[in-house]
């Protein structure tokens, strides 16, 4: 299946490159992992969440994309390099000749593809031994999101794309965090960070309850209390 992320989709991602929802994910995935001399962002649209990563601790980053215009943007924040790739279900990528990258990001891939094994198998032979992948792909049915599309009938739980319907929606892959996971059955990993707690929903009780509380509902029930699945993978 080809790229199907338009310009426009892509126009419409205007996060603020130096403090944006994924920001305090990198920070404190670099407190972890520390800097990594260099990253890459697997399907990085226009660069707007990993910039920092460039502009602020000076790691090498490099983009990969379906979208020829989001990659213009991103050599324009300043990335070392960008490879543009047609499909990542099915296609390798063989154009990144290193193997040796101590960070790699899929933020809001996942769910755009058919084959989500082939692309994190691609993504797995780049990250060096005791490197770290940090994945984040959407929730769309925590509790919340289930008692939404009950009363609404709309797939699209939080509002990503409203100007999308059914028939052209981008979303074509739903998790949990089970099959998440299992994504990552036949490599040697470690899961060293669950970041799952910082996309915490539920309008009632967000703004009362403290944050160990919602990491506790996170962790026990992570299919329940978060908007996404956001996890540090350590590769050993």
């Amino acid at each position: 299946m080809d790229n199907h992320f338009s310009d426009n989709l892509i126009d419409q991602i205007k996060e603020d490159p130096n403090n944006n929802y994924f920001t305090n994910v990198l920070i404190e995935t670099i407190k972890i992992s520390k800097v990594p001399k260099k990253t890459l962002d697997v399907g990085c649209g226009n660069g707007v969440f990993t910039e920092i990563l460039k502009k602020q601790f000076k790691s090498e980053l490099v983009g990969v994309d379906g979208n020829q215009h989001g990659l213009d943007i991103c050599e324009k924040r300043g990335f070392d390099k960008t490879f543009s790739i047609k499909d990542f279900s099915k296609d390798k990528l063989s154009m990144i000749e290193d193997l040796d990258y101590d960070l790699a990001i899929s933020k809001d891939v996942l769910e755009h593809i058919i084959n989500p094994e082939h692309a994190i198998n691609e993504i797995w032979k780049k990250i060096k031994k005791g490197g770290f992948f940090l994945l984040h792909v959407p929730n769309h049915f925590p509790f919340f999101g289930r008692l939404k599309f009950l009363f609404k009938n709309n797939i699209d739980t939080f509002n990503y794309f409203p100007d999308c319907s059914r028939n052209n929606f981008p979303h074509i892959r739903f998790y949990t965090y089970n099959s998440v996971l299992q994504l990552f059955s036949k490599y040697n990993f470690k899961i060293i960070k669950n970041f799952s707690s910082n996309f915490f929903v539920f309008p009632i009780i967000n703004k009362i309850i403290n944050k160990k509380l919602k990491e506790k509902l996170v962790l026990n029930y992570p299919d329940h209390f978060s908007e996404a699945y956001t996890l540090l993978i350590k590769k050993i």
